[in-house]
């Protein structure tokens, strides 16, 4: 069975940093914050909160522009995600980026149930793509370490497909380094070539590349696997009929809606991580 998940009335998504970005990813140049509410304080995330709760919201995910460290600045806003979490018990989702053990301990402490976190062991996606000059794979291994090991209860690894020079045997590399931790859920995306981006006219993978890495990846994983919300539109609904077929993945996020007719998929109003255990309040 596929589900279908499409965030909206009852989950929403927010930058702790407004349409600001330090980092500059040469695939996304901070372009996707305009999408999200903007809760550039403490203040702003309080009163989004407390309105969203009073219109049905029941969880939100938070994130933003990264530091040149590759961080999202969420430190300033602990107390407050504490707060919105006893208040109204919402599920808490946070895309923190690169963290230490303190990093991670405190998203825990704070009440945050799911990390977001996009997984790469390719030096050239790091160091070209990503602008973090001074950060290597092991940089990230160690934040998914740091996660499972002090951080919430929940990691979703997010894998991206077909970034261009990352080929598919490093690709396979990233889930066989995932396979250890036995994530509940692994969220794989496909590269989409944005205007205005340096990488705006390159390439996106074929559905053949996508298809045949989710196809590895069920081999490989025994947690539930999503196809998220990033994937080229000029394909989007036929990888999403191919993989429903083939019963490749669990979790759809935002298929067309003739999609979730024909094959009868269940719906839920939140983000494609969000555990079986709290989906019950999104259906």
């Amino acid at each position: 069975m596929v589900d279908a998940f499409i965030p909206g009335s009852k989950f929403a998504a927010v930058s702790i940093t407004g349409s600001t970005c330090w980092l500059n990813c040469k695939y996304c140049m901070g372009k996707y914050l305009k999408g999200m509410e903007h809760t550039p304080t403490p203040h702003h995330l309080k009163a989004f909160a407390k309105k969203f709760y009073k219109q049905g919201g029941r969880g939100i995910l938070i994130s933003g522009g990264f530091t040149r460290e590759g961080k999202l600045p969420f430190t300033p806003f602990l107390q407050t995600i504490r707060e919105i979490k006893k208040e109204y018990d919402f599920v808490i989702s946070v895309h923190p980026g690169l963290v230490n053990k303190g990093d991670a301990e405190n998203l825990r402490l704070a009440g945050v149930d799911i990390v977001d976190f996009d997984f790469t062991l390719s030096t050239y996606t790091i160091k070209r793509l990503k602008n973090l000059k001074d950060k290597d794979p092991p940089d990230f291994a160690s934040s998914l370490k740091y996660l499972y090991e002090r951080g919430p209860p929940y990691i979703a690894p997010h894998i991206l497909i077909g970034l261009p020079a990352v080929g598919a045997k490093l690709t396979l590399e990233e889930i066989e380094f995932l396979k250890d931790y036995n994530p509940y859920v692994t969220v794989f995306l496909a590269f989409i070539p944005t205007e205005g981006t340096p990488l705006g006219r390159a390439e996106p993978p074929s559905i053949e590349l996508v298809v045949d890495i989710l196809q590895k990846a069920r081999l490989l994983l025994r947690g539930e696997l999503s196809l998220g919300c990033m994937r080229p539109a000029s394909y989007k609904n036929s990888l999403d009929i191919i993989v429903i077929e083939k019963n490749l993945v669990e979790r759809i996020a935002v298929p067309h809606l003739s999609t979730i007719t024909k094959y009868g998929l269940r719906k839920y109003d939140a983000c494609c991580s969000v555990p079986r255990e709290l989906l019950d309040r999104f259906l």
